[in-house]
């Protein structure tokens, strides 16, 4: 009896919990909670949020990233559809009951004209009609009725800024878009009976989504890849495409900071290597040990890491076969085998240890693929030495040449790691290559090896730099696969890889999009085929500088003069001379290492000039102090007969006179005693120079010019008296007229091929600006006026063989013409002082203006555009150019104890 009991108690019970569980399932299909049946099957993207408001809050009104993008037109839309669904849900009643505590659902799709369509999914508590929602959306828009579509009434909204929405009701759950096709395809799939969660990848990362997140978003990769492409060039839409079987669905959860986006959340990826993803099963995430050797000015990179390299290799041959068929593939491979006598996959693949990255530096490239590079670790250096020299010395005319200690090499194989590891590679073709640290270091030019040897030799790498290391802090230490976009850097390769439409949208919003820092997106391999995803944003509203770091070097004692730049006739490069408070000079590499420390008797006087005493191309330079003239080699060496002692305290710096351009040197300075003295190159004075005498003290370095068989070295005493001496220093030429009223500022001679044509202009104190023809016709023009100290520069910045005038005073920047016509004129905050100089860059004059009152530099083009990136804090004293021969601008300061040198892109 008592078991017949217990079996009726079972029975009834598990009667009962049918019972409840069908009136519950019944209940939820009613209430609309499985909305997934209405999402039609070309979905894109889904967007859930437990409350949208909660949501739509956060991120408008707290989240800085948003705020920024709103400035764009795009999001600008976005957001007003947002702030119009937000008050229709707070400000009703009815809408704040019906849908509390429900999920609010946006479904992501695009037309055949690759026009973006959002389906919003609203889920009602209870029993509604679509008239009661009608009649409440009334009291902010105007409605009606539209049509009936296969059994469903769908309504007209015509909101005030006259755009239209649709809207029906489908068991209980609101869907409305502004599509009204679209809204009709949620019908079509509901009524078919169909629901996409029946795809097994999609319903494991439901199950993976979290409820504390701010939204969570459902991602159908391959298919949003695939749209992606269409707004590329169609040279890069291939290599997205490549990308479209990278992985399926993605679940990633969403939490909105103030100035941040993080996303996390899981992938799932069979092991039926339909999905690239699925390579790294059973891989373990590993540290990116790569940045150790990556520049800091990398834009971008793709790392990916392995446990186990060997297995990889095997499933990527698989994956390769699957979707290739590998024919082509294999037949390149075998002719190569025959070229090479050798096994050529295992000699670039077989000392391939736990990492390989390919990313791009931020230069300006010789081509498309100019500043692309590739990474690899190797399991030992020298088995990685010994089959890519095998492989690198079959060439005709090995390539080889030796670059701060490491030898640089040549692949004679185009593209290689196209056909080995596919499509994204395909870029890197006839490598230069060189060992560093673990890794082999591949780029198309020999200028990025270069650069990335560079970088890890003066420890200027991501590993070393702020700006990443900060980044760095917010995301995992280990992952497969890690993607990174230094946004700033990686603009013009963004720009170059959209269609002109795209194009011209970001170029116009490039302020707004430059204020991401950067960008990045983990992927680890978990258990059972699924694959946590780390997505993270970071904004940095004063990311205006595009400057990064090459090097420091410490002197031992406050820099007083310089930076200069001294031609390295070896490299081309420039090196830099720089000298202490102590009276030490300094010549440093353009890597940032100490050459030599030379004593000098006293502080550098004016300018340093190069000279070629050996005329062989290898120089020297030349400078003075008060007490002595100096010329040195650039092994620090004396050049003999020097320094000279001077017999009186110098005024002006020394000047180099080659009377026939054939290295036959004299050196002429003008000294306090009002006397101008002659040495050759002995450093002995020369015979029969009669050593003339000034009225007044000469500042200035003399200038000689030859024209029609005669000699004119022209001396300028700071009265504004100027004249012309012979080789022996007798008077040559005299003027009446002066070159100044005040103390002179600035003196030139401008020499032609007739004597009538050539003249002299000058700039004295007062702004007065002279032109002195050598038949001594004046002509003078007031440039400015004030007491107030000005700074000045004359160039030719149009390229048209006539010098402009460029002077800057109480914040203001000017160029005029001779004609004091004005070219450029640029008003900078205050009235503070700050000087102006003009550098040589890229086959162009820039001009740079240090100003006090911001302790910022800006720098401009020729006809008063400001460059990109500036300007930049700097308030020190630097120079400007182009110090490693590779096309970019380099600045370098001085302050303190420390030379500092740093790229600006």
């Amino acid at each position: 009896m008592i078991r017949k009991i217990i079996v009726f108690v079972l029975v009834l019970t598990i009667v009962s919990l049918s019972i409840i569980g069908y009136v519950y399932y019944k209940q939820r299909k009613y209430n609309g909670v499985d909305y997934w049946r209405l999402i039609p099957e070309n979905t894109l993207m889904v967007v859930k949020t437990h409350s949208f408001h909660h949501f739509f809050s956060k991120l408008s009104t707290n989240n800085v990233i948003w705020q920024e993008l709103k400035n764009t037109p795009f999001f600008d839309e976005l957001n007003t559809e947002g702030e119009w669904i937000d008050s229709l849900l707070v400000t009703s009643s009815f809408f704040s009951e019906t849908i509390k505590h429900n999920d609010v659902v946006a479904s992501i799709h695009t037309t055949s004209q690759n026009k973006w369509q959002i389906l919003l999914i609203l889920p009602f508590n209870k029993n509604v009609s679509g008239s009661r929602v009608m009649s409440e959306i009334e009291k902010i828009s105007i409605t009606k009725q539209n049509k009936m579509f296969e059994g469903f009434e769908i309504f007209e909204i015509k909101r005030k800024n006259k755009e239209k929405s649709y809207f029906t009701i489908i068991e209980n759950v609101g869907i409305a878009s502004a599509s009204i096709s679209l809204v009709e395809e949620s019908i079509r799939q509901f009524k078919s009976g169909k629901i996409i969660t029946q795809n097994t990848e999609l319903q494991t990362i439901i199950e993976t989504s979290g409820n504390s997140a701010d939204a969570s978003v459902f991602i159908k990769v391959d298919d949003f890849i695939k749209t992606l492409g269409h707004y590329l060039n169609e040279e890069k839409r291939e290599y997205v495409l490549e990308l479209s079987d990278f992985m399926g669905w993605v679940n990633i959860d969403a939490s909105i900071k103030p100035n941040t986006l993080l996303l996390n959340g899981f992938a799932h990826s069979s092991d039926s290597a339909k999905h690239f993803l699925s390579l790294f099963s059973s891989q373990k995430p590993s540290e990116i040990e790569a940045i150790s050797v990556m520049p800091e000015n990398t834009a971008w990179f793709w790392h990916m890491s392995f446990s186990n390299f060997i297995t990889w290799k095997t499933n990527l041959q698989k994956f390769k076969h699957r979707k290739y068929k590998s024919v082509f593939f294999n037949s390149k491979i075998e002719e190569w085998n025959k070229m090479f006598e050798c096994d050529v996959e295992e000699e670039l693949l077989g000392w391939i240890n736990k990492e390989i990255v390919i990313g791009a530096l931020n230069q300006k490239p010789d081509s498309a693929a100019g500043n692309v590079f590739i990474l690899f670790r190797t399991t030992e250096e020298r088995d990685a030495v010994k089959r890519l020299r095998h492989l690198a010395s079959s060439a005709e005319g090995w390539y080889t040449e030796q670059y701060l200690e490491y030898e640089i090499q040549r692949l004679p194989i185009d593209s290689p790691f196209y056909y080995l590891l596919g499509k994204p590679y395909a870029s890197i073709s006839k490598p230069y290559f060189a060992f560093v640290s673990e890794y082999v270091v591949m780029a198309n030019t020999i200028e990025v090896v270069k650069s990335i040897i560079h970088a890890y030799h003066s420890s200027r790498t991501l590993n070393t730099n702020t700006d990443y290391r900060q980044f760095a802090e917010n995301i995992a230490s280990e992952s497969n696969l890690f993607f990174y976009c230094a946004v700033p850097h990686s603009f013009p390769s963004i720009i170059n890889i959209l269609k002109d439409e795209l194009k011209n949208r970001f170029l116009e919003n490039a302020e707004t999009i430059k204020k991401f820092q950067a960008f990045s997106w983990q992927i680890s391999y978990t258990k059972k085929n699924l694959y946590y995803n780390s997505i993270y944003v970071k904004y940095n509203p004063t990311n205006k500088e595009k400057k990064s770091g090459l090097w420091n070097v410490e002197i031992d004692a406050e820099l007083t003069y310089g930076p200069y730049f001294f031609s390295n006739h070896t490299t081309n490069a420039k090196d830099i001379v720089v000298q202490d408070e102590q009276n030490h000079l300094y010549l440093i590499s353009n890597t940032g290492k100490i050459f030599w420390k030379k004593q000098l008797d006293g502080p550098i006087k004016g300018n340093i000039t190069e000279v070629d005493m050996l005329n062989n191309g290898k120089l020297q330079m030349l400078l003075n102090t008060n007490t002595s003239v100096y010329i040195i080699d650039r092994k620090g060496n004396f050049y003999n007969g020097f320094p000279i002692k001077l017999p009186a305290l110098a005024t002006s710096s020394v000047a180099a006179l080659d009377y026939e351009k054939n290295k036959t040197y004299r050196f002429i300075i003008a000294c306090n005693d009002n006397k101008i003295y002659n040495y050759d190159m002995a450093g002995k004075p020369v015979d029969g120079w009669q050593s003339p005498v000034t009225e007044n003290i000469v500042l200035f370095p003399v200038f000689h010019f030859a024209t029609q068989g005669k000699d004119y070295v022209v001396v300028a005493e700071n009265n504004g008296k100027v004249y012309a001496l012979d080789r022996k220093g007798q008077l040559r030429l005299s003027f009446k007229n002066k070159i100044a009223k005040s103390g002179l500022l600035f003196f030139k001679v401008e020499p032609s091929i007739s004597f009538e044509n050539s003249r002299i202009v000058a700039l004295d104190s007062s702004g007065l600006f002279f032109s002195l023809s050598f038949t001594d016709r004046l002509d003078t023009f007031q440039l400015f006026s004030g007491s107030t100290e000005a700074s000045f520069a004359y160039r030719d910045l149009n390229k048209d063989k006539i010098n402009e005038l460029i002077f800057f005073k109480q914040g203001e920047l000017k160029v005029v013409s001779e004609k004091n016509e004005e070219m450029i004129r640029q008003i900078f905050p205050g009235q503070a002082p700050g000087k102006v100089d003009v550098f040589y860059f890229n086959k162009n004059n820039i001009i740079g203006v240090l100003y006090e009152a911001t302790e910022e530099l800006y720098m401009y083009h020729s006809k008063g555009e400001l460059l990109q990136g500036f300007p930049i804090s700097i308030k020190e004293t630097y120079i400007a150019g182009d110090m490693n021969n590779d096309g970019i601008l380099n600045i370098i300061t001085v302050s303190g104890k420390t030379v500092r040198a740093m790229n600006v892109e």
